[in-house]
């Protein structure tokens, strides 16, 4: 009994060590874009899509979102990584009443990621996903 007690314990300590080595966080967000540079505005002809890109190095991934929004916007960024899944959410917190329109920027840094990953940008109401790749 004693030892079947010794090798339960011994077991619950491996699975726990590997749960833990799956953890991850986020460590840093940049703005940029019209985030950094309130009342900016782009030409028609300078105004990019809508874009997600993801880059891993090492155990740090870094997700890009970059959007267009009414110059004026202000926003509010989360970021979290759960369970094998990256989860990044901008959303618009003050609507601008501004006459132009703005490229912002977010760059988000989280540690502890592999490419066993996936993720998921919610820029609003729109989506972006995908899997973590070297």
């Amino acid at each position: 009994m004693k030892k079947t007690l010794l090798l339960l314990f011994i077991l619950i300590g491996i699975v726990s060590c590997y749960e833990g080595s799956d953890e991850a966080e986020l460590i840093k967000v940049t703005p940029g874009g019209c985030a950094t540079e309130k009342g900016g505005s782009l030409r028609s002809d300078q105004i990019p899509g809508d874009t997600v890109t993801c880059s891993l190095k090492g155990d740090t991934l870094t997700l890009y979102a970059g959007f267009m929004g009414n110059c004026c916007d202000e926003y509010s960024v989360k970021g979290e990584a759960i369970s094998g899944c990256v989860t990044v959410t901008i959303t618009t917190t003050t609507p601008g009443m501004c006459d132009c329109i703005c490229y912002f920027t977010y760059t988000f840094v989280f540690q502890g990621i592999n490419n066993q990953w996936s993720y998921e940008v919610m820029i609003n109401d729109k989506l972006f996903s995908g899997t973590v790749e070297n």
